[in-house]
């Protein structure tokens, strides 16, 4: 996963009880506030976009992005 910086992939991976949690709160931090994530946000937005029970929770930011997609 060279999108996903080593930190918070770190977090995804690591075996502690909250670290996954604590990871994927990063990850989408990351994603609502990095330009150079755009990459890794296409793809969250386009697997989100395939589960459409997902959708609601994805934060507005990306949300947003994700209709932006779609309207295009």
């Amino acid at each position: 996963m060279e999108l996903i910086p080593r930190p918070i992939w770190s977090h995804l991976i690591h075996s502690e009880p909250t670290a996954h949690i604590k990871g994927f709160r990063n990850l989408f931090d990351y994603l609502n506030t990095e330009p150079i994530a755009d990459d890794l946000r296409q793809l969250v937005v386009n697997y989100f976009n395939e589960y459409p029970r997902l959708q609601p929770h994805l934060h507005p930011p990306l949300r947003g992005f994700s209709l932006h997609l779609i309207l295009q």
